[in-house]
């Protein structure tokens, strides 16, 4: 078996500069999306507080932004993990958080081996 070892890896942050990791797509051997937004809680009617408020409009555009990249451009992996019960401030509730996101940890486990097989 042979493995590829990559040079570089490139980490983003989509909240300053929304979706620069598709400027990286051409210098990358493969490109990973990871969409932390928060999922939606069906029935939910806790009413947001004001900073909830504020910071999800921020969330609207770059959602908005990142469905139209993808429209034209789409990483090689693209991973969401859905996350839901958890407010913006509920750091105590880290472990639920990683619960949650241990099938999205297993997709991309997945996605990345047979990534790095093709090549």
């Amino acid at each position: 078996m042979v493995i590829h070892k990559f040079q570089f890896i490139y980490v983003t942050i989509g909240a300053y500069k929304t979706l620069s990791q598709f400027i990286l797509l051409d210098r990358c051997d493969v490109s990973i999306v990871v969409n932390v937004a928060k999922a939606r809680t069906p029935g939910k009617s806790d009413p947001p507080t004001v900073l909830e408020s504020i910071l999800g409009t921020f969330e609207i555009m770059q959602m908005a932004a990142l469905t139209e990249k993808m429209k034209h451009r789409k990483p090689d992996i693209y991973i969401h993990p859905e996350i839901s019960d958890v407010r913006m401030f509920d750091f105590n509730k880290v472990e639920d958080v990683y619960r949650q996101a241990q099938p999205a940890i297993d997709e991309l486990r997945a996605l990345v081996q047979a990534k790095i097989l093709e090549q």
